[in-house]
């Protein structure tokens, strides 16, 4: 069993990690315009939820559809720079906490209630 400290940074390696294979080697533009806002490994370390924003406001079922696509050769490219017994089950999801914290964040700043990003310059 994997200490949470352990566990932290193997999720932590494996987010950059994805990031870097996402940009050198998937030519799709689409794979080039998310973030990946953290990884989820389970104890067992056999699978990762990786969750993912869009740059800007695309369409995110079709970046989830893109990913599930590459899925097995982002699972092998992603084993192959690790030194991980075995490899990972990968499942892309789609960041709904954070999208939805910056709509309430935008809409109290549109209503005129100072938030913390509009407090951040003070």
């Amino acid at each position: 069993m994997q200490t949470s400290r352990s566990l932290e940074r193997r999720q932590k390696l494996i987010q950059q990690k994805l990031v870097d294979i996402l940009r050198r080697n998937f030519s799709h533009a689409r794979l080039h315009e998310i973030t990946i806002t953290r990884v989820q490994l389970d104890p067992s370390l056999g699978n990762a939820k990786i969750f993912y924003l869009p740059f800007s406001d695309a369409n995110h079922e079709m970046i989830t559809a893109d990913l599930k696509h590459k899925i097995i050769p982002l699972q092998n490219k992603l084993y192959q720079s690790l030194s991980f017994k075995k490899s990972l089950k990968l499942t892309f999801i789609y960041d709904k906490g954070l999208s939805h914290s910056l709509k309430i964040d935008q809409r109290l700043n549109e209503l005129g209630y100072a938030t913390y990003e509009s407090n951040k310059d003070d």
